[in-house]
This record gives structure tokens, C-alpha cells and sequence, in this order.
């Protein structure tokens, strides 16, 4: 469990090193955010639609793999799947936000 917990850190600093980069080129007027979704909040609400999205994206996410991982324990099983899949997540998360900025 005490991996879970320092991967669900990480996934936090990096969405918060993503909402950086975001901030950092729509501000530059580098590119112009291209996901819907977070144009949904965005554009009614700013950078702080964005921390909303950002916010509610880590509960969301760390409770679900939380979830699985309690399943897991419960079963007996003592696979890394949730910890792995979280990893992914962060390292994609921060992956798309240093693409996004260069190009």
C-alpha cells in the first residue's frame, strides 16, 4: 500500500507540472488547448477551471486505483497492477504536457 501511496504522489506533481505547462503556454500564446474537455472548463472559468479539472482528476483517479488495490489485498493477490498503471499515468500525464509546450 505504501507504494500506491507514493505513486499517487507523484501523480499529483505531475498533473501540477502539467497545469504549469499549460499555463505557462497559453499564456505565451504558444499553441491553443486542443482538448475539449478542458476547454469545457476553461473557457467559462479560466486557469481556475483548469485546477478544478486538475483536482478533481487526481481524486477521481487515485480513489479508483485505491480501489483496486484494496480488491487486490482483499483477494490475496499481491500484484503492483494498480501501482504500475498509476506510474503510466504519471509519467503519460507529464509526457503530454512537454509535448504539448514544444510543439
Amino acid at each position: 500500500m505504501m507504494w500506491l501511496i507514493l505513486i499517487s504522489i507523484l501523480y499529483l506533481l505531475a498533473n501540477v507540472v502539467d497545469f504549469i505547462l499549460t499555463k505557462q503556454g497559453l499564456a505565451r500564446g504558444l499553441n491553443v488547448e486542443s482538448s475539449p474537455i478542458v476547454l469545457s472548463y476553461y473557457e467559462p472559468w479560466g486557469l481556475k477551471g483548469i485546477i478544478l479539472l486538475k483536482g478533481l482528476m487526481v481524486v477521481v483517479v487515485c480513489t479508483e486505483f485505491a480501489l483496486v488495490k484494496i480488491q487486490c489485498i482483499k483477494k490475496g493477490r499481491k500484484k503492483y497492477t494498480a501501482e504500475i498503471l498509476l506510474f503510466v499515468a504519471a509519467i503519460l500525464t507529464t509526457t503530454g504536457g512537454l509535448l504539448w509546450l514544444r510543439f
